[in-house]
């Protein structure tokens, strides 16, 4: 088998739910357990619960995104999950 046909690993999605990872986001470095303060001015994304989340997604139209859930009332950070839609 060449190395040409060697099928490649890739990673669709992923959740950091401790502070054990971190993430950097346009130069922040954050991780669960870190106020939401630190992302300065962010847009916030209203979900179908009615709990606001904030996403990242690199471009218009983008098949890949982050999305930061935090605690709505301490706005401390709770999960951070990447999504790449295929």
């Amino acid at each position: 088998m060449t190395s040409s046909d060697q099928s490649q690993t890739e990673i669709g999605s992923f959740e950091i739910v401790n502070s054990n990872y971190n993430i950097t986001i346009q130069g922040t470095t954050i991780t669960v357990g870190d106020n939401i303060s630190l992302l300065g001015d962010v847009v916030f994304n209203t979900m179908n619960n009615g709990d606001q989340s904030i996403v990242y997604m690199p471009c218009d139209g983008c098949n890949n995104f982050i999305s930061i859930r935090f605690n709505q009332e301490t706005n401390v950070i709770s999960k951070i999950i990447y999504i790449e839609k295929t």
